[in-house]
């Protein structure tokens, strides 16, 4: 028996399913949320869901004992106490999904741009002024955080197996924790379940879709900063920023007006996806800007629609689709070499020839591989 402990996300559905397919009976999964909250996004009936720690978590959880391997979904907070918990003898496998490793201290450098980098030293929570009466309080807190740090770092030394698409993503964590857990290959839904597949191919409109949340690891403000330099006339430049829709989307939001104008449309509440997949429809070119890997999606979805996307170089995925023969662009380099023809859209054959690659990397057949690989993990 494996348990898997997850958070409530859709691609969670993606991995039930392959799990009743691939070894009927034999997978339990569990959502840790709080008692009374609704189950929103999974589909599947076959999953519980329970505040962890709780009486009804260990009901359904059992004996730790019983099982062959837990795949934890998110390793972070209640699911990296889980695992510090587990005996040695069952096997741990991180199905890994990117800022509860990339975004580790020590490793923000890298993560952010030298702006962002200075806009999270500026507003990080710790960054307040308080009075003497307040020191109390704030030791409290950094000492709540500092555990915390090292109660994840412990759980990421017990992984067994790493399960992701990026090897270069694996050797980083490898290289700032030092742990020892075996690279497994893995994505978790095949393309076709990500993209409009029957998509034909037709011409697109003049407009930018600007990453993918209201995440400081975007680096909108490099991002702004670098199309201001190039030739936006005719175009609008969407901005999803709903997802926490708090003081950063704001200040992206009023950065991006400031420097672009008009032009500059934050998308600040949830839309219907018929409507975000118009305004997709509309946007021949793409700019993710992250430096670690993230917006996997999003990406998927404008090439398969035939965007030009632009990536930040340092940014693993973009090393990995490029190096996969995937056209994707280099951000900076393209506007201050190419700032004139940036806006050069992808010829019919180019959408093409990225979509038989896409097939080739992200496809049903190698998703169904990996899957087999990863339930069969001895």
């Amino acid at each position: 028996m494996n348990l898997h402990l997850t958070h409530d996300n859709i691609f969670i559905d993606y991995i039930i399913t392959a799990g009743e397919e691939l070894c009927a009976g034999t997978n339990k999964f569990l959502i840790i949320q709080d008692e009374g909250v609704a189950i929103s996004r999974i589909r599947s009936k076959n999953i519980y869901s329970a505040a962890y720690n709780s009486e009804k978590f260990w009901n359904i959880v059992g004996n730790p004992n019983q099982y062959k391997a837990v795949y934890i979904h998110w390793l972070y907070g209640d699911t990296a106490r889980f695992v510090n918990s587990l005996p040695p003898s069952v096997k741990v496998v991180w199905c890994f999904w990117g800022g509860e490793g990339l975004e580790l201290p020590g490793m923000l450098k890298d993560v952010y741009q030298p702006k962002s980098y200075q806009y999270f030293i500026d507003t990080k929570p710790g960054k307040i002024k308080f009075e003497v009466k307040d020191l109390r309080g704030y030791w409290k807190k950094k000492k709540s955080v500092d555990h915390l740090y090292k109660e994840n770092l412990k759980a990421i030394r017990r992984v067994n197996y790493f399960a992701h698409y990026l090897e270069r993503d694996y050797r980083t964590i490898q290289k700032h924790t030092h742990f020892k857990a075996a690279f497994v290959p893995f994505f978790y839904a095949p393309l076709q379940e990500i993209v409009p597949y029957e998509l034909a191919i037709d011409d697109k409109g003049n407009d930018i879709l600007l990453g993918n949340s209201d995440t400081l690891t975007n680096n909108h403000l490099e991002a702004i900063d670098l199309l201001q330099q190039t030739d936006l006339a005719g175009r609008k430049i969407y901005c999803p920023l709903s997802y926490e829709n708090g003081k950063y989307a704001a200040d992206v939001a009023t950065y991006g007006q400031s420097k672009l104008g008009d032009a500059f449309i934050p998308l600040r509440n949830y839309m219907p996806k018929e409507e975000y997949n118009k305004i997709l429809s509309d946007c021949a070119f793409g700019v993710m800007n992250h430096n670690r890997s993230q917006a996997l999606g999003n990406i998927l979805v404008l090439l398969w629609g035939g965007a030009k996307v632009f990536m930040s170089e340092q940014s693993s995925l973009y090393r990995f689709l490029s190096g996969n023969g995937v056209l994707v662009f280099p951000f900076e380099e393209s506007v201050k070499t190419r700032s004139r023809n940036f806006f050069v859209k992808l010829s019919t054959e180019e959408i093409k020839f990225n979509r038989s690659k896409l097939e080739v990397v992200f496809g049903k057949q190698k998703h169904r591989e990996q899957i087999q690989q990863l339930f069969l993990l001895e």
